[in-house]
């Protein structure tokens, strides 16, 4: 099979699987209703974002868990395992009573279906970035996981489209009662697709070259490759917040600046098929201007321009609002595109998976308590604004970190 359609083909699956994963935010305003039906509106919104963020808890133990059979027994059965599980989780999320129904037993279930999506979705995005870049040349690599990127973006920009559909065909009240449902019903079929999908593809050539693994690789990673896991948080970080802040924004947009639900969701959906697009544009850019000059300029851009970004928002017309969503993505995507194959390429084959997935997630689950802390903060302080300070200062530090690296443009897997 040709690595394009390999690329594809993955790029289809973690799409289905990040829809999977994210479709928990973009519903927040109202799971913090059907859930924590409480007095305090805010409380209940913390907490229901506390939620969110215990997935992102165990997604490096996921990583750990399936990385280290990865790395010892093939990327594919991995693939295929994480794909299920979330199908599963997701699917059985759109079943569960709410707290009227049964009390506080309803949000602990909620939330050990949450740490099963986590423990899913920490093997799934490393594993795709694992197994593209393993099939891929690396003269095309950029361009490989811009496809795969892509197709993460298009699974954000489906659950985007899902709850625009929720809020335009039904009431605020209809949502409440049954129609949340839906989009989690609906996502634990789609991945059940695209584990069909998968299973078309080949374990990859790397790792059918070389003999596996045969201790545990997360010990050689701790003891051997500190630095190189050092730079990976240092580079990941910052994007990842972005991303992060990006799943906040239907309730960050609604509850300090008023627009409605179907604004926030209607202009989210345009710019992650404009996201999409320019993720393909960049990963293309990134074979050629390289990987390191690429995302230096995306998080210098960011730390110029990340405050006048935001104050598009006190515009309060549709126009400013998609207009704030079509440059965040845009920035997102300069980042997304450039450094999953530098991931890749600061580690060796057997322990490839595992080192991945451990940076990946941990600078995930560090960042999945921003909107927490950032609505804590906005509350006491009553300035929603003080979200682009901290991701100013992440910008910095992942120029600093990127400036001192070795561009590993090109560099061979082995």
């Amino acid at each position: 099979m040709k690595v394009w359609k390999i690329a594809v083909l993955s790029s289809i699956g973690s799409g289905l699987e990040y829809y999977d994963f994210v479709i928990y935010m973009m519903l927040a305003p109202f799971l913090s209703e059907i859930f924590f039906p409480g007095n305090n509106k805010a409380l209940d919104l913390v907490l229901t974002l506390g939620i969110f963020a215990t997935a992102y808890v165990v997604r490096p133990l996921g990583g750990m868990i399936f990385g280290h059979y990865a790395d010892r027994f093939g990327r594919k059965k991995t693939f295929l395992s994480s794909i299920l599980l979330m199908s599963l989780a997701t699917f059985c999320i759109g079943l569960l009573p709410s707290y009227k129904s049964l009390g506080m037993l309803s949000p602990v279930l909620l939330v050990c279906l949450r740490l099963l999506q986590g423990i899913s979705q920490g093997a799934e995005i490393p594993g795709g970035i694992t197994f593209v870049c393993e099939h891929g040349h690396a003269q095309k690599r950029g361009m490989l996981m811009g496809i795969l990127m892509s197709g993460i973006g298009l699974g954000a920009m489906l659950s985007s489209w899902v709850n625009l559909m929720l809020t335009q065909h039904f009431s605020h009240e209809q949502i409440l009662q049954q129609a949340w449902r839906i989009p989690f019903l609906l996502g634990g079929l789609l991945a059940l697709i695209g584990f069909i999908l998968r299973r078309k593809v080949a374990e990859t050539h790397l790792f059918m070259a070389q003999p596996p693994a045969t201790h545990f690789p997360l010990s050689e990673l701790l003891l051997k490759h500190k630095l190189a896991l050092l730079k990976s948080i240092g580079i990941i970080l910052f994007p990842a917040c972005l991303i992060i802040s990006g799943l906040f924004f239907p309730a960050y947009l609604s509850k300090y600046f008023a627009y409605r639900p179907s604004e926030i969701y209607l202009a989210m959906t345009l710019s992650l098929m404009w996201s999409s697009f320019m993720l393909l544009l960049f990963g293309y850019l990134s074979d050629y201007l390289g990987r390191k000059f690429l995302m230096m300029s995306a998080s210098l851009i960011a730390s110029l321009f990340l405050y006048a970004l935001f104050k598009l928002l006190y515009l309060k017309n549709l126009h400013a609002l998609i207009l704030f969503m079509l440059l965040y993505q845009t920035l997102i995507a300069g980042l997304v595109a450039s450094y999953p194959s530098m991931l890749a390429e600061f580690f060796v084959t057997k322990i490839r998976y595992s080192a991945i997935a451990v940076t990946y997630n941990f600078s995930y689950s560090l960042a999945a308590f921003f909107p927490m802390l950032m609505s804590i903060l906005i509350d006491h302080t009553n300035r929603p604004m003080q979200v682009f300070m901290p991701l100013s200062a992440l910008s910095l530090v992942c120029f600093l970190v990127l400036l001192l690296n070795k561009d590993s443009t090109g560099k061979s897997l082995l």
